[in-house]
């Protein structure tokens, strides 16, 4: 979770979003991720993410 939680938080820094809504983003995806098995399958896309609440 740390591996996708630090990814995500580079990623939607660099698309310009404030530290909130990285961190936020971020930890959308990290939350995602230890609802799967193994380490790549488990990072989520992008749609995944985005529709998560």
């Amino acid at each position: 979770a740390g591996d996708v939680f630090n990814g995500a938080l580079v990623v939607a820094l660099a698309e310009g979003r404030s530290w909130k809504d990285a961190v936020e983003f971020a930890s959308k995806a990290a939350a995602i991720s230890v609802t799967k098995l193994g380490a790549q399958t488990s990072a989520p896309y992008l749609n995944e993410i985005i529709t998560f609440n």
